[in-house]
């Protein structure tokens, strides 16, 4: 009775390693060695909170992590999805003042500035825009940008804080298409 005992703990003692190995080189069980496994992209994008202007009101935060499309609907190459850190907030502050101070934080953060040419990805041009180096990843840029006026109180702003990065490619990736 006791080496029944002994052998399902050691069954499910080996069930739950392999689980743990599947999960770290596989990033989700789901999809091929990359995407971001040990969360330092992940790390990364969340510094940029510390680039949140102070006296911002109204925040709403969203954080998307990488995940495996297989390009199994459409004409695409499989990969890893972009992974998204994004704050949106309200603030009392000049247009000039909030983009100085991201600015500064981000600098100091190791980002550095770059043209900030609307390139279609979001609704608005952004007033700003940085990059980063970060291992494990493909492309790398944070931004600030000002949403249009809404139905604020007069003087207030409300401005988009993201910051995102796309893995970087796999290899030979599997795919629904032969």
């Amino acid at each position: 009775m006791r080496h029944r005992a002994l052998f399902g703990a050691l069954l499910a003692f080996i069930f739950v390693v392999a689980l743990v190995i599947l999960y770290f080189n596989w990033g989700v069980v789901t999809g091929p060695h990359g995407g971001d496994p040990h969360f330092a992209i992940a790390n990364e994008l969340a510094q940029v909170d510390k680039a949140l202007p102070p006296n911002s009101t109204g925040l709403h935060s969203n954080w998307v992590p990488t995940q495996w499309d297989q390009a199994c609907s459409s004409s695409d190459r499989p990969g890893w999805s972009m992974e998204l850190n994004w704050l949106l907030f309200n603030t009392m502050s000049s247009d000039t003042a909030i983009v100085n101070f991201v600015s500064k934080k981000l600098l100091t953060m190791g980002w550095k500035p770059t043209n900030s040419y609307f390139d279609g990805m979001w609704q608005y041009p952004p007033a700003a825009k940085w990059t980063k180096i970060i291992p494990g990843a493909a492309k790398v840029v944070a931004f600030v940008m000002k949403e249009p006026e809404t139905t604020l109180p007069p003087g207030q702003s409300t401005w988009e804080l993201a910051a995102e990065a796309f893995p970087e490619p796999v290899v030979n990736a599997p795919s629904c298409h032969p």
